[in-house]
């Protein structure tokens, strides 16, 4: 999977940070039960001889159901990527399929509004701090910042 960052300038080198509360070494569990928290946070920035660093771009990369219809009563698990990010009053999701609703709900359960994605992507201007995007039958938190 590639995510590309296009708020990173062309032709500069980039750093990444990667961080996943699900990565541990040698876990005690009483009940024989392992859970996961299915996300990656991301943030990137650019840098180039003679020049500051930018500022950090960020993303959480959540793994959700992928909504197969292959035509049968048999049940696939299989997951696909959703990448969440939230800027200036803006929600943006890609990885999304072409025609998908995507709701957002309030911390407290009200409905905001909806989308529809286009080209994999869709975007929605929120004024909450914490907005809930509806994709499916999964849900993504999405703190603002």
């Amino acid at each position: 999977m590639i995510i590309r960052f296009t708020s990173v300038p062309f032709k500069r080198d980039t750093s990444d940070t990667i961080t996943d509360t699900d990565i541990t070494s040698d876990a005690l569990s009483e009940n024989g039960e392992v859970s996961f928290s299915a996300a990656y946070h991301i943030s990137v920035y650019a840098t180039a001889d003679g020049y500051n660093a930018s500022d950090k771009a960020e993303a959480t990369l959540y793994w959700i159901n992928a909504n197969l219809d292959n035509g049968t009563n048999i049940n696939q698990v299989r997951t696909r990527g959703v990448v969440a990010s939230a800027h200036d009053g803006i929600i943006s999701l890609s990885g999304l399929d072409d025609g998908e609703v995507v709701k957002f709900f309030a911390a407290d359960g009200k409905y905001l509004g909806s989308t529809v994605a286009a080209n994999g992507a869709a975007s929605y201007a929120v004024s909450e701090s914490l907005v809930i995007a509806k994709v499916g039958k999964d849900s993504i938190k999405i703190a603002m910042k």
